[in-house]
């Protein structure tokens, strides 16, 4: 699916274009990938973990922008790819078609300028517009940031999974599953 674009504006005056990504942005998107995990630990996967080719991101973003019930937005500030958003179905099924879940990674240089917090907004929008009910996610119990995004976009705990992801030094992080009702 294509959601409709949009600019905005960052706190530091900068504007960010928000847009499905197209085939032809597999590259970027790659390195996109590979940038985020390896600024923070609060993404699931590791930069060596991006091993897609180019050839299969190119299909995933065809497959992507095919689906009525799926969607990305990026965020684009000049040429830099920002930030990206995505929803998804929990399911296919009739029972669970009334859920989402929804993903989202921001390039650290732009943290603190709102533009995770315009991602989500958007994404939100459009879910409901395509007829979800709820989205869902998981963020680490010690990602202050993360945690204090969703609870002010009306996010709810709905539970938590200990030892959910083993770090590179051998600790453990807890998941906490959140939840909005659309």
């Amino acid at each position: 699916m294509i959601p409709q674009a949009k600019t905005l504006t960052l706190r530091d005056g900068r504007e960010a274009v928000l847009k499905s990504p197209e085939v032809s942005d597999a590259a970027s998107m790659l390195d996109f990938l590979k940038k985020t995990a390896g600024e923070s630990n609060n993404l699931l996967r590791r930069p060596h973990e991006v091993t897609l080719s180019l050839m299969e991101e190119a299909d995933f973003l065809r497959q992507l922008l095919d689906d009525p019930r799926r969607f990305m937005l990026n965020a684009v500030v000049g040429e830099d790819l920002a930030g990206n958003v995505s929803v998804y179905p929990v399911g296919t099924r009739e029972r669970v078609r009334h859920r989402a879940g929804v993903g989202i990674a921001v390039r650290q240089q732009y943290w603190g300028q709102g533009l995770g917090k315009r991602l989500m907004q958007a994404a939100t929008e459009q879910a409901r517009e395509l007829g979800y009910e709820q989205l869902e996610l998981t963020v680490y119990a010690d990602n202050a940031r993360g945690l204090a995004l969703y609870k002010a976009l009306g996010f709810e705990t709905w539970g938590h999974t200990k030892n959910a992801c083993k770090m590179d030094d051998g600790s453990y992080r807890d998941d906490v599953y959140m939840g909005l009702f659309l």
